[in-house]
Parts: C-alpha cells; structure tokens; sequence
C-alpha cells in the first residue's frame, strides 16, 4: 500500500474482518468500490462473530422503525439469498417462544404485536420435549455457520483482505481519510470502521459496555437434530432474549447466552453458572438433567449503555461523510449486516 506521502490515495478501507466488514466487502466492491480490507488477527472473523450463536433473526424484539427492527428484517431476506446461492451451510429450521406462566402469555401477546407485520403466530405445534402452555411460531428464524458466511462473503467480495493490521490514529484531514496501519501512515478515499468492540476507540468515543454471554452445551439432547430454536417469553425491556435453546450447523444443541457484565475480555466459561443454566431451561425442557449441560464457549456483545436499550449507530464523519464509525453494533448484528452494507453502499452512491 502507498504510503501517505505518495500522491496516490488509497480506496475504501474497511477496518474489521468480521461479519459486518465482510458484509461491507461484499456489497461496496459490487457497487463499484475498490475495496481493501483491515483486520487486526491473522484471520477473519476472529473476534465478536467467531462467538456468535449464527441465529438468523426475524426482527421480532426490536421497536418498529429503529435500525435494528430495519435492518434486520432487510437483512433477512438478504442473508437468506446469500446462502442459498453461496453453498453456505445454514437452516431455516424457524423459532418457538413459550410460555407457561399467564405473564409470560403476556409478554407473547407483546410481542405478537410488535412485531407486524413479520409472520408470528400461536401454534399448537409442540415438538417432542417441549412444554409450553403457550407458544409463538416464527417461521423465518433460522441459523447460519458464521465462520463460513464471513469466508464467503470475502471470496465473493473482490476485496483485497490484509491480515496482522493494527489500525491507529483514524481521522478526516484535507485529503481523505488519515489513518496509521502499523506505525505507517497512510490516506484513504473512505474508510468503515467495522472493529467490533474496538470500534469506539479507534472513533474517540466511549467505550462499549461489555455484556458476556455464555453458553452450555445440551449433550444427549431429546430434541430431533433438525429441530426449531426455543426462546422463553421475555419482559419487553430485557437486557437479552433469555437462555434459549439453539443449535449451531453441525448439529450441536446448545443453552445461552446469560448476560455477564465484565470490564475486560474473558472468553472462559464458569462452570458455576450451570445451575442457572439448568433452572432457567428446566422450565420448558422438563427432562433436562444438570448432568447434561456442558461449558462451551462465551461471546460479548458491545453495548452503549448497561441499564437502556439502544439501537445501532452507525456515526459519520467529514464533508462528504467519507469516513463512518459502526457503534454499539451487537445482537442481531449477524442478520443486519447486509442490510446495514446496502444502506452505506446506497449513502455513498
């Protein structure tokens, strides 16, 4: 790459190899960008989106007309056709959200609301294990391997991606966008700025809230291995969507995430949290033994505050907008993120 006192200015650089960066590979490369892709680890998608569940949400918890409600319910329809026509390893296997408690009835007639016009319906459909007095349907929840959408979407993207690049220094000057990768400096044309939980430092704003997640694996689960996820009723202003049931893409059935509020990174799971894990699924899983709950794997979601809810926010800079920082861009950052791609693609056309 040219450095910054070279007359030629670099093209769009997308900083963060994860599944918003590759999402954003993707779609500016086809909308006509030259495209050169930063990322800190020496592979993609190492960070936040190796340790995501890989759930295809409907955009059923979010309120009408935020981003994430936009977004992900775009983002939908857009994932779907990606895999399918890139041999990604996905399922639309759809969601139960139970109840059997006359308040968490409440809560699904809440959430039947607002989520119109997205298909959710009551069903009598109990797979077997399963108790729920009461249960929503959502036809268009499905999973998707995560590490596999990222790899694919930076194959199909064009893009020129660069590994072992610690970005430093990002601002607007007179000529572009400047930045240090690696000690150097250098000037792009436009620069995305998808680091994850790193993305507020590089844009010189507050750090996120660290919000961990934890999950246990369902071993000699009673469920068929093609089954639906099962989320519990949750109160409308919840932090999280409650211990569910999910299952990834190579078949393995698994409790999570709780919600840990951390000041630093830690990835290890505290098998002490099993008994919460259990008491919170036994509810709708009665033949759940603790004994088959194992520690697998925690992610943390980058949230702008701890005691409110908040929506993406995506923060421009410059005269022409040139230079875009995603922030707070957690759960359902996955399905969004080729919905939020085509909104930046759309910006800059």
């Amino acid at each position: 790459m040219e450095r910054m006192n070279s007359p030629e200015i670099l093209p769009t650089l997308v900083i963060g190899a994860g599944v918003l960066g590759a999402a954003m590979a993707h779609t500016l490369t086809q909308s006509g960008h030259s495209v050169i892709v930063l990322e800190a680890e020496k592979r993609a998608g190492e960070g936040i989106s190796s340790r995501n569940s890989g759930v295809i949400h409907a955009g059923i918890y979010y309120p009408p007309k935020s981003l994430k409600a936009e977004w992900c319910q775009r983002g939908n329809r857009l994932l779907y056709a990606f895999v399918q026509e890139n041999a990604v390893p996905f399922s639309a296997c759809g969601k139960l959200i139970v109840a059997n408690q006359e308040a968490e009835y409440n809560q699904l007639l809440w959430l039947k609301d607002n989520a119109l016009p997205i298909p959710l319906g009551f069903t009598e459909w109990r797979p077997h294990g399963l108790q729920a007095r009461w249960a929503l349907f959502s036809p268009s929840t499905g999973i998707v391997d995560p590490i596999a959408l990222v790899q694919r979407l930076l194959e199909t993207s064009q893009a020129e991606v660069l590994y072992n690049q610690e970005v430093s220094h990002l601002r607007v000057g007179p000529l572009g966008v400047e930045l240090e990768i690696e000690g150097t400096r250098y000037c792009a044309q436009r620069v995305v700025n998808c680091a994850g939980l790193n993305a507020p430092l590089l844009a010189q704003k507050p750090p996120h809230f660290l919000a961990k997640g934890s999950y246990f694996q369902v071993t000699a689960s009673e469920f068929q291995a093609d089954g639906p996820l099962v989320y519990p009723a949750i109160p409308k202003h919840s932090p999280s969507l409650g211990i569910h049931l999910t299952r990834n893409t190579a078949g393995q059935w698994l409790l999570g995430p709780d919600i840990e509020w951390v000041e630093t990174e830690n990835y290890g799971v505290d098998p002490a949290r099993q008994t919460d894990f259990f008491r919170a699924a036994v509810r709708y899983l009665p033949w759940l033994k603790m004994e088959q709950l194992q520690p697998a794997y925690a992610g943390i979601r980058p949230k702008r505050f701890r005691d409110q809810w908040a929506d993406f926010l995506p923060v421009f800079e410059g005269e022409h907008q040139q230079l875009v920082h995603f922030l707070g861009y957690e759960s359902p950052g996955l399905t969004s993120a080729l919905a939020a791609a085509e909104m930046l693609a759309d910006h800059w056309r």
